[in-house]
């Protein structure tokens, strides 16, 4: 796993903090808060914290929508039939459901027509059109869709139907020809408020129609719709959500309860993050793999029966959906991690022939965590590539996809996201160029990175705190969550636990718990640096009845320092003699392919930490002996660059684009993955270069002016005297071989009479191993597994390639390289 850095946000004012504070009565770290979110003023502040007295617009300051109201009392009046144009996700499902049940309450003639995502695609078009033509004339109303359609509601219009357009995306120059276009982005529009989704825009029409008391009642679903279509949770949304979620706890819809309950919700106070992770997935489930008409059917529900059936169909589908993206998920990052080559490439594009269209944007974005890379992911479909692009923050991918235009037959999008279709010969050629122009942006755009919003000491980790943070609610998309930065908090008593150890708890600064999900496997990690910034949010814990004050750890990155990044535990000095030997071994088979460039100590430091500076990715340094480690380590923070570098211990995670990275003690097979950096630097010398010189890499050593290597310095008390590996032979093939079938290796040097001398040991019995005297191995615990045969043969030392190896390279006067001064 990656660490990950804390990117900061905007600074809060201290004087308008201040102000704040004395004003509302706050927290300090409430008052800075609310001042970083851009809310420096009492009185917006005030209105920001209390959404239950917010007040929304009036819906008839909407261009068009006079037009509109007039239009559909003319059509229910005269019976007139109208029909709702949905989209197939849950905005789209939520604002077909709301104008069907507002419309039959208003005595409407009223039906809907959803398009099939694998089938018809996005938003209308002309066989819909006809089809809805061929059941007579009438009045279309389109929802989450139609301000792109032009052509389509042009031929609307030939075929004796009228239309009415209600949407919420980007607006074209020129509008379609409709009778009424209802869009807060229209450049003519005076609405105060731009970021309504789809639902809340058919509302206000509703509203406008019905009257406040309509709107009130179809809330839940506009609530519903705003959280699943990700729009800013501010202004009016803000109140939208606040009302919506008060009667879903209080007075749900048939439909919302039955889902609710479906999701393992039911009897909860649901928060919009329930919204956004337990009701809007199922949603999307019928529409991304099934139908969406299941999904309007279910909200417009009004026998508990049929609703529950609805809603465990539903579910039975995100079930599916779960399971597709867990298998695309899992191919997706198999195909990255075998791409020798994905160093090089700033986007991950990717195509598969049993991939789903449906599925391929929630894979996309699972990538884009993954990898913190723009990932565009296709599917094939009748001869075509059909893809979805998402993308990481800074890097707008609907800009950045807009030059290979010529390639596409089908493009469209915004920042995030972005649907694309191209023929299949046109897909290597769009890999290459969008490379290229990704080549061009700031390698800092694709460190991963978190925002934060103050940095705060531990002390200010309160209940009263939490109690605060509840007044920003309702969190979302816009107004996330409230997550505050510990910088270089002490970190104790880290330790592993849940199913396979999954999850990780510790304690903060020795007093507060915390807990980082899904980063188990970071245990060892945090127990060697003992200090780490970590992005945390604070919550009450009330499991099991008790009430807690705890942090849950968003993202944290241990501390590196020189004294730290040793301090790992005990066998240190064997770790570095076991890397050592793997090294030799590994170089026995596998030549170096290259030169390596020998440098003074102070200038090889000097270049690498330049090229740290400048970018984050690229540079790897091994380091094989504790002294090695201390000297690199220590002048690179110096040098102010050790935070640049990312220090690992045996082998960094299997990540393929080469962060900045020290390696302690390394493992050999961690190598062959040789095309992730530019830069490989031996801290010790050029005296293990060997089969760690890549072919993909410049390979530097660092010249020391000790009067031998420091590689040779650690083997030379390492191989002990022929007579000593005779009598270390007799004392271990003389015990008793249920005491030495597996135990740890310090007991094991006890009982051989090595206790001061594991070096020696160790070493010995990897010799004993490879002349097949017994069978040896150690695990990274350092627990040791021998097994003697039956009966073993005699074997001369020299037959061993890892003692002839030791010996000549401890008898070595030089080692080959090439000399820069």
């Amino acid at each position: 796993m990656i660490h990950w850095r804390a990117r900061i946000g905007r600074d809060a004012d201290r004087e308008k903090a201040k102000a704040l504070e004395q004003a509302l009565d706050i927290s300090p770290a409430c008052a800075a808060l609310l001042c970083a979110r851009g809310y420096g003023d009492a009185q917006a502040a005030y209105v920001f914290m209390h959404p239950e007295q917010g007040t929304l617009h009036d819906p008839l300051a909407l261009q068009d929508m006079e037009k509109a109201v007039k239009r559909l009392r003319q059509a229910i009046d005269g019976g007139e039939r109208i029909v709702i144009y949905g989209d197939y996700d849950a905005d789209g499902m939520c604002a077909t459901a709301l104008m069907m049940r507002g419309l039959r309450t208003l005595g409407g003639n009223v039906e809907y027509y959803i398009p099939s995502r694998d089938k018809e695609g996005y938003g209308m078009n002309a066989s819909a059109i006809r089809t809805i033509a061929a059941g007579g004339p009438g009045l279309i109303v389109s929802v989450d869709n139609g301000i792109t359609a032009a052509p389509e509601i042009a031929l609307a219009n030939e075929l004796g139907l009228h239309c009415i357009v209600t949407d919420h995306h980007i607006c074209p120059e020129e509008l379609p020809p409709a009778l009424a276009v209802i869009d807060p982005h229209r450049a003519d529009e005076r609405y105060p408020f731009s970021d309504l989704c789809g639902t809340a825009v058919a509302g206000k029409l509703l509203g406008a129609l019905g009257g406040e008391e309509m709107l009130d009642e179809m809330i839940d679903l506009i609530a519903l719709a705003t959280v699943a279509d990700l729009v800013p949770l501010h202004g009016e949304n803000r109140i939208l959500v606040y009302r919506g979620l008060k009667k879903i706890n209080q007075a749900p819809s048939l439909g919302i309860q039955m889902l609710a309950r479906a999701a393992g919700l039911d009897g909860k106070t649901l928060s919009a993050g329930n919204l956004a992770f337990g009701l809007a997935p199922r949603l999307n489930a019928a529409g991304r793999i099934d139908s969406p008409a299941k999904g309007v059917e279910l909200l417009m529900a009004q026998q508990p029966e049929r609703a529950w059936a609805l809603a465990a169909e539903l579910d039975g589908l995100n079930q599916k959906r779960q399971q597709m993206e867990m298998a695309f998920s899992a191919q997706a990052e198999k195909m990255v991690l075998a791409d020798e080559k994905a160093a090089q490439k700033g986007v991950i594009l990717l195509q598969h022939p049993d991939w789903h269209e449906g599925v391929i944007g929630i894979v996309a974005s699972r990538m884009v965590e993954r990898f913190h890379r723009p990932a565009i992911l296709f599917a094939v479909k009748e001869g075509r590539l059909v893809g979805s692009a998402r993308s990481v923050p800074g890097i707008n991918i609907y800009e950045l996809m807009a030059p290979c235009r010529e390639l596409f037959m089908r493009f469209g999008g915004h920042a995030q996201a972005a649907g694309v279709t191209l023929a299949p010969e046109n897909f290597a050629p769009f890999a290459e160029k969008i490379n290229a122009l990704a080549a061009q942006l700031s390698p800092e755009l694709f460190q991963r990175s978190y925002e934060y919003d103050l940095k705060i000491a531990l002390p200010q980790v309160t209940e009263q705190l939490i109690g605060e943070m509840e007044h920003l609610s309702p969190f979302g998309w816009g107004n996330p969550e409230p997550a505050f930065l510990l910088e270089n908090e002490r970190v104790e008593q880290a330790q592993a636990f849940g199913k396979e150890n999954r999850h990780l708890k510790m304690r903060l600064g020795g007093r507060l718990p915390a807990i980082a999900w899904q980063a188990g496997e970071r245990q060892r990690e945090l127990e060697r640096m003992g200090r780490a910034t970590l992005l945390v949010v604070p919550e009450i814990n009330t499991y099991g009845g008790r009430r807690e004050l705890r942090c849950q750890v968003k993202a944290f990155a241990p501390q590196a320092n020189a004294r730290s990044a040793l301090a790992s535990g005990e066998n240190t000095v064997l770790k570095f003699v076991r890397a050592i030997l793997r090294a030799i071994r590994y170089n026995m088979d596998k030549p170096g392919a290259g030169a390596i460039r020998e440098y003074p100590f102070e200038q090889g430091v000097a270049g690498l930490a330049l090229a740290a500076a400048g970018s984050p990715f690229g540079s790897l340094a091994v380091c094989y002996t504790p002294q090695g480690a201390a000297l690199l380590l220590e002048a690179l923070e110096k040098a102010d660059v050790l935070h640049r570098f990312e220090v690992y211990e045996g082998a960094p995670p299997a990540e393929p684009y080469g962060e900045n990275a020290i390696v302690l003690a390394p493992l050999p097979e961690f190598f062959t993955l040789s095309g992730r950096w530019q830069r490989l630097v031996l801290a010790e010398g050029a005296a293990l270069g060997g089969g760690l010189v890549f072919d993909t890499c410049q390979t530097e050593a660092l010249r020391h002016d000790q009067p031998q290597e420091l590689v040779r310095d650690a083997l030379k008390d390492l191989v002990p005297e022929r007579a000593a590996l005779g009598q270390c032979w007799k004392r271990i093939s003389a015990l008793p071989k249920h005491e030495i079938a597996v135990m740890p290796f310090a007991q094991l040097c006890a009982c051989c009479g090595y206790a001061g001398a594991q070096e020696q040991l160790y070493f010995a019995l990897e010799v004993f191993n490879e002349l097949g005297l017994l069978h040896f191995t150690c695990a990274r615990d350092w627990m040791v597994h021998i097994k003697l045969p039956q009966q073993a043969a005699r074997r001369n030392l020299e037959d061993s390639k890892l003692f002839c190896a030791v010996r000549a390279l401890l008898q070595e006067p030089d080692v080959q390289a090439a000399h820069v001064s």
